[in-house]
């Protein structure tokens, strides 16, 4: 499957059949033109199936376009059995808070998106992901503004609709092309980004992504979907494009990936001398004592105490001198 046009922005448009899809681009039309209108006139071509594609168009619109942070979930159909249907939607604020609201998120987008008009596509990737990752906390008080833009932008709280809404902005904004995936986490629902990388697919969780005391591990940064399998599912039916490379894995990026045990911990004694923080990486992973040795070889002999952090999912590890010890 080749990359997604206009950064993804119509990825779950452009697969809505023909009715459907005509309906996609009327709402499209009007919310990016600024008519707020909750009602929308439709032309029906197969009156039979009208509602479903009406409401398959917002369902498609809601997932592609989180800018759209006003289009609420609930939607109603009329239709007298003619060629003409109407469409309610639920806009969930005044033009004029529309319009406030956009302006805000001008102001507050500057501090994520500063410095990453001089960097690659992959620079410009991670560094978004982890001011959001450090930023947002997952709240969950059934607030319509915790599942859009509003909840994440202005109070840096919502759930994973909510925070992958914005990782999605933040990404396009940068020119990286990505889209929103529908699944589980574990046992609940759940959704998270597929970006593309130099064409190639990978996936970010920027909500289950939660520094430990401050340290970013990015277990869920650029991951495969053999990787993400380990506790996201529901998504291998969706016909999306196979993750397959870790070129572009945090781990990978930073050449903190080696093939043995005494280059390991080399790797971290080396990182650890450097500046107090050091990643690793061993490929193929090992048991959780191989891990632990190549941790203490690394540490043996540094002044100082050490946090140890293991990412057993990505066979990595992260060590932390304590501040003042």
């Amino acid at each position: 499957m080749s990359e997604p046009r206009a950064l993804g922005r119509y990825f779950y448009g452009d697969r809505l059949p023909g009715q459907a899809r005509r309906f996609y681009d009327v709402l499209d039309s009007r919310l990016a033109g600024g008519d707020y209108h909750a009602e929308v006139p439709l032309t029906l071509e197969e009156q039979d199936r009208a509602d479903r594609d009406a409401f398959a168009a917002c369902k498609a619109l809601r997932h592609d376009r989180p800018e759209y942070f006003f289009l609420g979930r609930k939607m109603t159909f009329f239709s007298s059995g003619g060629r003409e249907g109407r469409l309610r939607l639920q806009i969930l604020y005044t033009p004029a808070e529309i319009e406030t609201l956009k302006t805000t998120f001008r102001q507050k987008m500057l501090p994520l998106m500063a410095g990453t008009a001089d960097k690659s596509l992959v620079q410009r990737e991670e560094l978004i992901y982890s001011r959001l990752a450090r930023q947002l906390r997952y709240q969950n008080t059934r607030s319509e503004q915790e599942h859009n833009l509003v909840g994440p932008m202005l109070a840096s709280r919502g759930v994973c609709e909510g925070q992958n809404a914005l990782l999605l902005y933040c990404l396009r904004r940068a020119g990286v092309t990505c889209v929103q995936v529908l699944g589980k986490g574990r046992t609940e629902n759940h959704c998270w980004a597929m970006v593309w990388l130099n064409g190639e697919p990978v996936h970010c969780d920027v909500t289950w992504e939660k520094p430990g005391k401050g340290v970013m591990l990015y277990r869920y940064f650029n991951l495969t979907d053999e990787q993400i399998a380990r506790d996201h599912s529901g998504f291998a039916g969706q016909n999306l494009p196979a993750c397959c490379t870790e070129t572009y894995s945090y781990y990978r990026l930073h050449r903190h990936s080696v093939c043995s045990l005494a280059e390991l911990a080399g790797h971290l004694r080396s990182g650890a001398q450097r500046g107090g923080m050091a990643y690793g990486q061993l490929q193929p992973s090992c048991t959780d004592a191989q891990m632990s040795r190549a941790v203490n070889a690394a540490l043996r002999g540094l002044p100082g105490c050490w946090n140890i952090y293991h990412v057993a999912s990505l066979g990595a590890v992260a060590l932390m001198k304590q501040a003042g010890r």
